[in-house]
Order: C-alpha cells, then structure tokens, then sequence
C-alpha cells in the first residue's frame, strides 16, 4: 500500500532501495523459468493496488536481464509518458512481455515548492498461485444465541476469479458447506445458518481455487455464555419454551433490586395485561429487557373444567 498527504505540485525524483533521501522506488521481483510462469497481463500476478490518492503514480516493466536495462517503464497504453494512478487503475491490465523479472516505480508529487514529500511503507506482493490470506469468525467472542456467526476469508490468486468453499463443522462433524464465486482480494463471507449453544466448538475450513492451484485453511471458535446483564431480549437467554399446549402461559422480567419490586411481569407486547404461550411464542424476540441482574419468570395454568385446581409441575427455565 502506498500512502502519501495531499499534494499540490508535481516533481519526479528517484528512490533507490535503502535510500531514504531520493523519490523513486524501484523493487525486484525474480520469477521462476519454468513454463508455467507465462502470464500475458500485469493483472495476471498483479492485483489490488491500492492508492491513497492521485498524487502518488506508478510505472511497471518487465525484462529479460537482471538491471532491466532491456526494457522501459511504461504507464497506460505502454506509454513511457503516463502513469497509473487511482483514475486510470484499470488499465494495469495492458500487454507485457513474458520475461524474468518485474518491476514498478513509485512517484510522489511534491506537497510544495519549498518541501520533499516522503514515500513510506511501500511495498508489493506478487501472488503466483492461489492464496487464502486470513480466515475469521465473527463475532469473537461469539456467545449463545446472541447473533449469526459469519466466517470470512479473503483470497488472492494469479487469476482475477475464484472459487470459494466455506465448510462448518460442530465439534468435528459436518454441518453446511456452500461454495461462492469471488474475485482476487474481495472479502467474502458465508452466515452459519444454525443455532450455536454454549460449549459447541465450531471450526470454518475455506477451500479457494481458481482452476489451476488452490489453497485451504481454517479456523475455530467456542461458543461461550453471553456476559451478565447485557441481554437485549428475552430470547437471548430464553429459547425452546416446551408448551404442552395453550393451556399454560408466560410472563417475564428483568430487575435490578433481588426482590424484583422495581419492574412489571410482561407479556409479548411488553405489557403487563398479555402472556406468552404456544401460539405467540415468536414475540419472545421481541421483548425489551433492561440490562439489569435480575430474571425472573412465572408461569400459569388454566383450571380444569371440573372446577378443581390444577397443579404446575416441573416447571423450569
């Protein structure tokens, strides 16, 4: 990545490597003979560049001998007098020869006339086959039920387009794989369509290939419990309600003295005159709970048509 401030003039110098005073940078790459190293565009090994803005530009070539000095840096359309920058990007694209080594330059313009702008961190990777750069889970931590986990990767190949294959395993079994189409450097992401609970371990494997090579790699995470008293609802910390039928129905609370005398039993519309119960069981999602210490719930059951008592039992949370 090539970073720089805003510039108002333009001047050309050099930077040599190890050179700190001088403009131009001119790095070395040296590639393998083998048959298998004929790529015929820039973008065949050269992808993502990223600019801060247009005052840093750039010129590549590509030569037989080790100096170089068999060939010229060029710009769009070949052009020993142009220079990519942030506008004109899509042109890196442009015919090369296919020789040994491969170049760029770096140039900055000047911020003004009386000051020498700095060029810094400036680097290059050159990607001959197929890479996976970083796998990842999100969120980290990720805790139960609170929200979908998502697994990340972002690829690099010689190739512009890739084929991803995100793989989730639950403790070492399988569980959902799905396969994506992506280009080189773009971050693609794939939603766990499951339900995680606490103690699961789930690992992401991410197979990329662009037809000719292919990497793989993979991550894992824990599902862990969510910490105290950051609950948004009631179905962060309340899943799975076993109704027997509606003949037995719900209400919740969320306190922050141990008696529970500073809040209200409510039901799904968050008021104290509707219950849960197996019809409604969906609007548990939907219902506001204060981040606070306490949680209680009650529970209650119609009579029988007799006219005797019926008796609550077993009732857990």
């Amino acid at each position: 990545m090539l970073r720089a401030a805003e510039n108002q003039r333009f001047k050309e110098k050099w930077i040599l490597i190890g050179l700190a005073s001088l403009l131009f940078l001119s790095f070395i790459i040296c590639a393998s003979l083998a048959d298998d190293w004929t790529y015929q565009y820039v973008n065949d090994t050269f992808h993502n560049f990223t600019w801060y803005n247009n005052s840093i530009v750039m010129q590549i070539r590509t030569c037989a001998l080790s100096d170089c000095s068999d060939a010229d840096f060029v710009g769009p359309s070949n052009s020993t007098s142009q220079w990519y920058n942030n506008s004109n990007v899509e042109y890196i694209n442009e015919t090369v020869n296919v020789t040994r080594y491969f170049q760029y330059k770096a140039r900055l313009n000047k911020n003004s006339g009386g000051t020498s702008p700095f060029l810094y961190n400036v680097s290059i990777k050159v990607y001959n086959e197929t890479e996976i750069e970083q796998v990842s889970i999100s969120p980290d931590p990720a805790y139960e039920y609170l929200s979908p986990m998502n697994c990340s990767a972002t690829v690099y190949t010689p190739n512009n387009d890739v084929n991803i294959t995100f793989t989730w395993y639950k403790n070492g079994v399988f569980n959902f794989s799905a396969t994506n189409q992506s280009t080189s450097g773009a971050i693609k992401r794939l939603t766990l369509p499951s339900e995680h609970k606490v103690g699961e371990v789930w690992n992401c494997t991410v197979n990329a290939s662009d037809g000719a090579t292919y990497d793989n790699a993979s991550t894992i995470i824990t599902v862990s419990h969510s910490p105290a008293g950051t609950y948004a609802t009631v179905g962060d910390v309340f899943h799975e309600l076993n109704w027997y039928n509606n003949s037995m129905a719900l209400q919740v609370r969320s306190c922050s003295l141990y008696t529970c005398s500073d809040a209200s039993f409510i039901g799904y519309d968050n008021t104290s005159n509707t219950w849960f119960n197996n019809s409604n069981y969906n609007y548990l999602n939907e219902t506001t709970l204060n981040a606070s210490r306490y949680f209680q719930y009650k529970t209650k059951l119609n009579r029988n048509s007799d006219g005797t008592s019926p008796l609550l039992w077993n009732v857990s949370l």
